[in-house]
């Protein structure tokens, strides 16, 4: 198991998750949206912890934001060129 896999596959705390959403400067609106959930799952989320089958979902759009995540791809990226990145990948995801 490498270094990022490790990073992808531990838990995100609600109130790291909320954090890094601030960070990034988003509304839980806008993350819902990002991520393809309702704002409903969002705020059970940030009240409790994100469930582990989401966690990777949630590091491909907030990785650089959250504390610890040293190590993530995204991080070589401006916030305009990132939303850019994010989107393609969530296109891509959507399509597989």
């Amino acid at each position: 198991m490498n270094n990022n896999t490790r990073t992808e596959s531990m838990p995100i705390s609600g109130r790291d998750l909320a954090a890094a959403r601030s960070r990034a400067r988003l509304t839980q609106r806008d993350l819902a949206e990002l991520l393809r959930h309702s704002t409903r799952a969002i705020q059970t989320w940030e009240d409790g912890n994100v469930p582990a089958a989401k966690v990777a979902l949630v590091r491909s759009v907030l990785g650089v934001y959250i504390e610890g995540d040293n190590n993530n791809p995204l991080a070589q990226y401006s916030n305009l060129a990132l939303l850019a990145e994010l989107a393609k990948r969530l296109d891509a995801a959507g399509s597989a």
